[in-house]
């Protein structure tokens, strides 16, 4: 290059930073616009939260993850202005970050299991910073949220004792349900991470698909399967819940049943799978699968199916049913 040249302005070349700045503008408008129908339009506003990640994520993936971080913080921003700083807070908390952290995953062609956990262990993050911090996100004090869950809890007892449904309460009294319904909290909380992060990551796969992007599939439930050894940590929590109960130990009693817990949802959905392979290889009428479904989880409380789940790791029904089904 001559000096000549070198005295010579050079133009930076900015259709990519114009191109990237268009679509942030018009994707931060779009997050504005779901945020406003998430806390004022009636029904919608379930649709729209679990929207509210997708726009995130599509910043992050075209453009990378800094771009996605500061588009982030200027709707952020925006959302505290225009809606009130509980309610962002609240929309970044239990939804942004999901959003980036699903950008980051597509961006990088992690695989969609990884994506999926990975969101649940976010989502439980963010829904303890919800219970933790209730003031500076819901705008509630701790006291009032601790009333709030107890009469929500009471008014669901009263509810199913008035009915005369024994079975709901498990043939306990409406403080003893209440009390029972605080000591499981975490596994229902953590119930409510893996329902986030499943219909998020759903959703936001097959609106990204149609934007033209390769966004890696989850397997058919029929085909999900679990390690073993996760068997293990079930022969563990059965111990512990044990060892809390002999020692009059509450504390290692309340982790071991809540981990117990977690892991009889875990089973219960699994087993669930093995149980629609067995109705999609057998091609069962949909009206059979839905009253066997119904009368496993209902008439039962789902014990068989969670049995079927733990079994199978070990005796691999799939494999020894495969030469009954007619070809």
């Amino acid at each position: 290059m001559s000096n000549g040249d070198l005295l010579k302005p050079q133009r930076p070349d900015l259709g990519g930073n114009v191109r990237a700045l268009a679509e942030g503008a018009m994707l931060t408008a779009l997050t504005l616009i779901l945020a406003i129908i998430s806390l004022y339009v009636p029904v919608l506003n379930i649709i729209a939260q679990f929207l509210f990640p997708a726009p995130l994520a599509l910043l992050v993936l075209r453009h990378g993850f800094k771009f996605g971080l500061l588009s982030s913080i200027c709707i952020f921003l925006l959302s505290a202005i225009l809606l009130g700083l509980p309610h962002a807070v609240y929309l970044f908390i239990l939804y942004g970050f999901l959003g980036l952290f699903f950008g980051w995953c597509f961006r990088s062609g992690k695989k969609a299991v990884f994506a999926l956990l990975g969101g649940v262990l976010i989502s439980c993050a963010s829904i303890i910073l919800l219970l933790l911090f209730p003031k500076y996100v819901l705008g509630l004090s701790a006291d009032s949220m601790q009333e709030t869950l107890t009469t929500m809890f009471r008014s669901f007892a009263l509810m199913a004792e008035q009915q005369g449904s024994s079975t709901m309460l498990g043939g306990m009294t409406v403080d003893e349900y209440v009390e029972y319904a605080f000591k499981f909290l975490p596994s229902v909380l953590l119930l409510v991470a893996m329902l986030l992060s499943f219909a998020c990551y759903t959703l936001m796969g097959r609106l990204l698909r149609r934007l033209g992007h390769d966004i890696p599939k989850l397997p058919p439930f029929r085909e999900w399967r679990i390690d073993w050894r996760l068997l293990w940590l079930l022969i563990a929590a059965l111990m512990l819940t044990s060892l809390g109960q002999r020692l009059q130990y509450d504390l290692l009693e309340q982790i071991a049943s809540n981990l117990l817990s977690a892991l009889s949802i875990i089973f219960l959905v699994y087993g669930l799978s093995i149980l629609i392979w067995v109705f999609w290889c057998f091609k069962a009428a949909i009206y059979i699968r839905v009253v066997v479904i119904l009368f496993a989880l209902l008439i039962f409380s789902g014990i068989i199916v969670i049995i079927v789940g733990v079994l199978d790791p070990l005796f691999d029904f799939r494999r020894r049913l495969e030469k009954y089904v007619k070809k």
